[in-house]
């Protein structure tokens, strides 16, 4: 028993001077169930090979997936040997884009068409092997490939385009707080030296004033004595209020981090009233903070990251972990090099954990000089 597949006789395919219109092709029942179950793994192979576009943490996967179409597919050429296997090919090449290097994916290329080109040559003619996959395989691969690749670099230079304009604008609002509190100092200094040195000096003199004269004036003197030194404490008061309200806004300077990230997206647990007095510690919890979303989506390939800020007994730690691929070894880059040594200069620390498919976990401690909650 067999089973016959009949080719539209419309259908004009023009190969290397060949002209063949129709087809017939006889399939045991056996060979078209195998047929059928390479058919059925291609499919299932793609359908979860393009959940994974986009998401780092399972290009790994991905690329044994479309390993395992590339072989589906040829195994399907080799059975029916139609040519339409043709495109199944292609639509692999595409994904070979997504996944892999250029250079990779070339090669991978060359070698999945050399394949088929044996499997084309022991089925059919010479001329019409070469022309189906030379002339037709070969080429649209090539055009896939570089489609898909050129649009994957562009979205990761988005994506790194996109990082470094979060990371300007959360300098950018950490150095109009930074200004804000030098034009402060610079206000209360003035009010201090100024307005403090002349009240002083004319409650000093209304008291000597006040030993030269008797009666009514003299309690004019005193009055205006008492009057002088009130307003010499209102304007210490007013001087230390201004200076205590210079603090960074943390929650604000890394807004631009946290809600303008195309990946991963991030979950800040900041109290509302954590506030960073000190500049140098604020900038340094920035720049640590920019360096863990960058690694969670540059290294990690990172979806989710949980971002904690909490207030200890004698400082201020920060918790971070994320949902990437994790690695068993870590080898410290310049990124967590920098971050260790600027929290080190203010006497603070940081640790660094991960395993395989669990992720990246950092902790990060800094003197509670210059924070408040």
């Amino acid at each position: 028993m067999t089973l016959v597949i009949v080719g539209t006789p419309a259908v004009l395919m023009v190969l290397g001077g060949l002209e063949i219109q129709g087809a017939t092709l006889r399939l045991s029942p056996g060979r078209f169930a195998f047929w059928l179950v390479a058919a059925l793994v291609y499919a299932a192979a793609f359908w979860w090979a393009a959940r994974a576009v986009g998401r780092e943490q399972h290009v790994r996967q991905a690329r044994w997936l479309v390993a395992v179409q590339a072989v589906a597919a040829l195994a399907m050429f080799n059975l029916v040997c139609t040519g339409l296997e043709s495109t199944q090919l292609v639509v692999v090449s595409a994904q070979l884009g997504l996944f892999f290097p250029l250079p990779v994916g070339l090669v991978w290329l060359l070698a999945q068409t050399g394949i088929q080109s044996l499997i084309a040559l022991y089925h059919w003619p010479t001329d019409l092997a070469v022309g189906l996959t030379i002339a037709f395989t070969l080429p649209y691969s090539l055009l896939a490939l570089l489609i898909s690749y050129s649009a994957a670099r562009q979205t990761r230079a988005k994506n790194e385009l996109a990082r470094a304009n979060a990371e300007l604008r959360a300098t950018q609002a950490l150095l109009a707080d930074s200004s804000r509190m030098a034009e402060r100092a610079r206000i209360s200094d003035e009010l201090h030296d100024l307005l403090g040195h002349h009240l002083t000096a004319l409650s000093l003199n209304l008291e000597a004033a006040s030993h030269q004269i008797q009666g009514k004036a003299r309690e004019s003197v005193d009055k205006a004595r008492s009057l002088a030194k009130l307003l010499l404490s209102d304007v210490r008061e007013a001087v230390s209020t201004v200076r205590g309200r210079s603090r960074v806004d943390l929650a604000r300077a890394l807004a631009p981090i946290v809600e303008q990230l195309p990946r991963p997206k991030v979950y800040l647990d900041l109290a509302d009233d954590v506030e960073i007095v000190d500049p140098e510690h604020a900038h340094a919890l920035v720049r640590c903070v920019q360096e863990i979303v960058t690694n969670s989506a540059r290294h990690g390939g990172a979806e989710n990251l949980w971002i904690e800020f909490r207030s200890s007994e004698n400082g201020l730690e920060v918790r971070a972990r994320d949902d990437g691929r994790g690695a068993k070894v870590i080898a410290p880059g310049q990124g967590l090099a920098g971050m260790r040594r600027r929290l080190e200069e203010l006497g603070g620390w940081l640790r660094v954990a991960s395993e395989p498919g669990e992720g990246f976990l950092v902790e990060a401690w800094i003197p509670l000089r210059g924070t408040s909650s």
